[in-house]
């Protein structure tokens, strides 16, 4: 489930180094961010980085970058730590991050779903999992960063070809993602890598280099 993660107090859960009670449901990051963003989190804030049991957890780390974490380091974590920065801060340490992601997205991917359609191993499905809870926590910033660097794709003309109610749908698309993996259906996941995540990124690119032309201090 998730990221193997135990339920109830049993993570103990930080914010800024101040603990808080956990959620219902600690069974992976996704839930834990969720549950932050609506209950802790300031307008005006966004979570810059995450760590469980003292390991940085970023789009630096996630699949395909050398700095991946260790997949066993994120089992059973006993602490998770979430670490929150003003949006304009936030923003402009993290566009440039989130778009290296998404071209490693875009590079690795097509291996990916060839990987599980093909010869499903408990590698790629951890990668799989990997992949969804960065690309929810990317989600949670485009939210952050939309409300206060609004991006209108009719009049910013982006997204060629695809339709701006992707965005919308991002979440739904993750979940089913969340879903599949969980349940052992590697056709379902493949397909979803392929024909759905795939054709987000292009607009998640367009749209961050949009907004850091609204973010104060971005050159």
């Amino acid at each position: 489930m998730g990221l193997g993660m135990k339920r109830g107090g049993m993570v103990r859960i930080f914010i800024d180094n101040n603990e808080i009670a956990p959620p219902d449901d600690c069974s992976s990051i996704s839930s834990i961010l969720k549950y932050v963003d609506e209950a802790h989190l300031a307008e005006n804030s966004a979570v810059r980085h995450i760590q469980v049991n003292g390991r940085l957890l970023t789009p630096n780390n996630l699949p395909g970058s050398a700095q991946n974490v260790t997949p066993h380091r994120l089992e059973n974590p006993d602490k998770v730590e979430l670490f929150t920065g003003n949006i304009a801060e936030i923003a402009r340490g993290s566009i440039s991050e989130v778009l290296d992601y998404l071209e490693r997205i875009e590079t690795l991917t097509p291996s990916l779903v060839k990987i599980v359609r093909t010869d499903p191993s408990p590698d790629s499905f951890r990668n799989v999992r990997l992949l969804y809870e960065g690309l929810y926590w990317m989600d949670l910033l485009f939210d952050k960063l939309k409300a206060d660097f609004p991006v209108h794709l009719e009049a910013a003309q982006l997204g060629k070809g695809l339709e701006p109610e992707c965005c919308r749908k991002s979440v739904a698309t993750l979940k089913r993602l969340e879903e599949s993996q969980e349940g052992g259906d590697f056709t379902r996941v493949s397909d979803l890598l392929e024909r759905e995540i795939l054709p987000f990124v292009p607009l998640w690119r367009e749209m961050l280099i949009a907004m850091a032309q609204k973010v104060p201090g971005m050159q």
